[in-house]
């Protein structure tokens, strides 16, 4: 008998300053998340960096992950 899988769906924010480097961890954060064992990535989507009122930069991810445990 097979183990039931879970789905879940998250979003990631992340905020910081330059936007490259708010952009960069975003795509490293979704790597990490590909490499994990027991885990399909199911889809993933990031949104642009905008910058906010504290001239920080803003984005987020929307991510299904599919886990055996």
């Amino acid at each position: 008998m097979s183990k039931p899988k879970i789905i879940s769906r998250i979003i990631i924010e992340i905020l910081g300053t330059p936007k490259e480097h708010v952009e960069k961890t975003s795509e490293d954060i979704i790597k990490k998340l590909e490499e994990r064992p027991n885990t399909k990535l199911q889809t993933s989507k990031t949104f642009e960096a905008i910058q906010t009122e504290d001239k920080l930069w803003s984005t987020f991810c929307e991510v299904e992950l599919e886990t055996e445990d």
